[in-house]
This record gives structure tokens, sequence and C-alpha cells, in this order.
């Protein structure tokens, strides 16, 4: 059975304090079927880092309870550092570790150069579209009755 529901984690409009680290980073997370789809807006920089990796862990841990993978869509950010895309990487090498797939969904040619650099980086699978990151996924286990 598909089922589609809306965890709102921030806002999708900068919050009413410049200059906060919050008010730069706020992300939707909703499922689709067993996944998870966690889209992000606003700048994933050193600033809202710590912010970042909690909504990453967060959705894997979703991603896990749903049985189902994690697609992290960056196209709502203006921004995404080298130290973002580490701490997503690493979070799906733990994850990957547990069953729990994990994609990066980024229309921007600029993040799979830059993620071909490194071995860890080069291991996150990228897709331009969440349609086509959700179709290349693997299909959850099924279970025997």
């Amino acid at each position: 059975m598909k089922t589609n529901a809306t965890l709102r984690i921030g806002r999708h409009r900068p919050l009413p304090v410049p200059g906060r680290p919050e008010a730069r980073l706020s992300a939707v997370m909703r499922t689709h079927g067993a996944a998870v789809v966690l889209s992000v807006r606003g700048e994933a920089d050193a600033c809202t880092l710590d912010d970042w990796r909690r909504l990453v862990h967060e959705g894997a841990a979703l991603a896990a309870a749903h049985g189902g993978p994690l697609v992290v869509d960056t196209g709502g950010l203006g921004f995404l550092s080298w130290r973002a895309l580490v701490v997503l990487a690493e979070e799906a090498a733990d994850q990957r570790q547990r069953g729990v797939a994990i994609c990066l969904v980024s229309r921007t040619p600029t993040i799979a150069r830059m993620a071909a650099v490194d071995p860890l980086t080069a291991e996150l699978p990228i897709h331009s579209t969440v349609v086509g990151a959700l179709s290349h996924l693997p299909a959850p286990p099924t279970t025997a009755k």
C-alpha cells in the first residue's frame, strides 16, 4: 500500500531572526511508499552544518523505520558545501551497512564532479530528479509469508 505523509521540519521560508543559522536552512520530509524524500532549501554550509547533519540523520532514521531509502533533494539549495557533501556521504556509508540506501538529487553538474574526486563521496548515488532517484533505487526486500 502506497501512502504519502508529510513531516515538516523548519519552514520553507526564512525564520524571523536574521543572521541565525537555522534561518538559512529548512527542510520538508515526506514519504513516497517506503522511501523518504528530504527536500532542503537554503544553504548547506559551515554555518548550517550541524542542522544539515541532524536533518540527514533524522531522514535516514525515518527511512530505516519505513524500510526504504532516503532521497536527499537539494534542488532548493543555493549552496552545498564540500563538507556538507562529505557529511551526506558519511551518513550514506553508515546507513548502507544497516541496509538503508541514501542518494542525492542535484540538478547541478558541479556537484557530481565534486563528488567524483573523493572515494567516499564517489560512492554516493547522484540523480538529477527525485523521480529518477526513486526509480533507480533498489526495491525493499519482501517478506515471505
